[in-house]
């Protein structure tokens, strides 16, 4: 049995009549409670390219045309049937219910940062650290911490969100310092402001730090905003 591939989720019926998939397959729903899905029947899950993301991405902005809640499911997403899809679905449909409310009407711009990344401030030695801290595993878990909290962080960007946060409904911060990118700030903003947040970070830029510059993209549908909703 071909699998099915699923493009995301949805508040509502497909309303967009002869939607074609990534193999040019008819697009259709299948629904468990109030929470439907979007899929295609595919022969085989697809090899992830350029094309494919393309295609992908571009059966979720048609989806995300019509004046509903979309959720992205993330690419190469696939389930052996409809009957395997609605368990899914049900299993979590509170939680799904939720992340769709939660972007009725919204959308997302993405926000790149590059340059140097802020040194970070030393602890200072003067202050003892709690006794159960001194054990190695107590001083495992607060590394571990730490770097969980940098791997959410883009103090770099400070000064510029505080200038977009009356636009920003919520966020997402990743952090790569990979070459001259320091992280991705993914923002959900109400459907319609994007050319507000535009401007508002042309305007907000002389307020980083000396070798900083950003780079936006958007609106988009919300990606970053989406549950692992296969998982």
């Amino acid at each position: 049995m071909s699998p099915l591939y699923v493009y995301a989720l949805l508040d509502g019926p497909l309303r967009a009549r002869g939607l074609r998939g990534l193999a040019r397959e008819r697009v259709a729903t299948v629904r468990a409670g109030s929470i439907h899905a979007a899929f295609g029947v595919l022969e085989e899950r697809p090899a992830v390219s350029r094309g494919a993301l393309e295609g992908h991405d571009r059966v979720v902005r048609a989806l995300a045309k019509r004046p509903r809640a979309v959720l992205p499911v993330r690419f190469g997403s696939t389930v052996a049937s409809e009957a395997a899809l609605r368990d899914v679905l049900s299993t979590r449909e509170r939680e799904l219910a939720r992340a769709l409310a939660r972007v009725r009407g919204r959308e997302q711009m993405t926000l790149r940062v590059f340059g140097e990344p802020r040194k970070p401030e030393k602890a200072r030695s003067h202050v003892r650290e709690p006794a159960l801290a001194r054990g190695a595993g107590a001083r495992y878990l607060e590394r571990r911490r730490r770097e969980h909290a940098r791997s959410r962080s883009i103090p770099e960007l400070d000064p510029l969100r505080e200038r977009l946060s009356p636009l920003i409904v919520d966020e997402r911060l990743e952090r790569h310092e990979v070459g001259a990118l320091l992280g991705t700030a993914h923002h959900m903003v109400e459907r319609g402001r994007a050319r507000a947040y535009r401007a508002a970070v042309s305007r907000g830029q002389s307020l980083l730090a000396t070798g900083l510059r950003v780079r936006v993209s958007g609106p988009s549908p919300p990606y970053a905003f989406a549950p692992e909703a296969l998982a």
